[in-house]
């Protein structure tokens, strides 16, 4: 099997001789372009070529293409600063008052932002890499797209008072068709799989009650709409300790959970078994902070719990540090590469 059949069938929840890697790298990999993070993220050629170079060095079965969690934001008003060294960073929402969601755009991805670079990305890493598993990120989920079009304490304070549901609600259905097209795009540009990062749903910043709310029922209509469409595999993100919510986030139809290291290892893995792909869960401080012996013990003791779940993708829980060494992603891989399976 080449990587893109091995990643297929594992999400796919089929036995493969081996555990597909994953490097959520973007930021790993402008840190080796050696010039601003700003001109690499504003560039498909160049974030191609930056990925590109990261899959001749670790041999990664899936690569995670994105420039950071701002791009549709951006594309609908929101304030975002791209640092000359760190992703680009939201500074201030798109509208002031709900009442203005009725004038927000559905942004155009061959057109608007840095939309068309990163669909431009997706097509030429998928050019030159066509035997691996090319993830075109999908950016935000509509709760977390949501919040940062509002700001994130007005939108979670309307949600807490509950008196303005009908606009809440019709912003959330405008932020499920701005991802879905763009999510149509990245496959349209070759992509062979998409995720969705919606953090902001997760327990660490939201009432669980308000996920039920307002997040699940948005999530489950967006990977309904893709799947109508005949689109490739989507995944969803959710960092921080998610486990509250696992079982509802399997219920979305998401192809792929994307969870770190904060869940109850155990108790999530029982809960996914023979349901749903898993992406994860290394620690990404301990990957870039800890020794390569630390590295290839803890990625040890996580296989030990996760591999023999057939949907398994190991990787970093989320982001890595851009400045993770170069021997601790060698040492995850080499665990990895030498771990076997029960029964082989």
């Amino acid at each position: 099997m080449n990587s893109l059949q091995l990643v297929n069938a594992t999400i796919r929840l089929e036995r493969t001789d081996r555990i597909p890697i994953d490097l959520h790298n973007f930021t790993v990999a402008a840190e080796d372009m050696e010039m601003s993070y700003a001109k690499v993220f504003h560039s498909g050629e160049l974030m191609a070529e930056a990925h590109i170079k990261q899959w001749e060095k670790y041999g990664h079965d899936m690569l995670l293409l994105e420039n950071g969690t701002a791009a549709l934001a951006e594309t609908m008003g929101c304030d975002v600063v791209y640092p000359d060294d760190n992703p680009p960073r939201l500074r201030g929402p798109a509208i002031s008052k709900l009442s203005d969601i009725y004038s927000l755009p559905v942004p155009d991805p061959t057109e608007d932002g840095t939309l068309p670079e990163l669909l431009k990305t997706t097509r030429l890493v998928k050019e030159e890499l066509n035997e691996q598993f090319i993830m075109g990120r999908g950016d935000q989920g509509p709760f977390s797209l949501a919040s940062m079009v509002l700001g994130m304490e007005r939108f979670l304070m309307e949600l807490s008072k509950g008196e303005n549901l009908r606009e809440i609600n019709d912003l959330l259905d405008h932020c499920t068709e701005v991802v879905r097209t763009y999510i149509e795009a990245q496959f349209k540009a070759g992509a062979d799989g998409s995720s969705i990062g919606d953090s902001i749903a997760g327990p660490d910043v939201c009432n669980p009650k308000h996920y039920y709310q307002f997040g699940f029922p948005y999530e489950k209509k967006l990977f309904s709409a893709l799947k109508e469409e005949g689109g490739g595999p989507v995944s969803l993100h959710i960092c921080g300790d998610a486990t509250e919510i696992v079982e509802d986030m399997i219920e979305t139809g998401a192809d792929v959970l994307e969870l770190d290291y904060k869940i109850d290892q155990n108790s999530v893995r029982e809960t996914v078994d023979k349901r749903v792909a898993f992406l994860g869960p290394l620690d990404p401080v301990l990957f870039s902070h800890g020794e390569p012996e630390e590295i290839y013990d803890r990625t040890v003791e996580l296989l030990a719990i996760w591999g023999d779940h057939d949907g398994m993708i190991f990787g970093p829980g989320c982001a890595m540090n851009a400045k993770t060494p170069e021997e601790n992603i060698k040492a995850m891989i080499s665990a990895v590469r030498d771990y076997k399976r029960g029964g082989e």
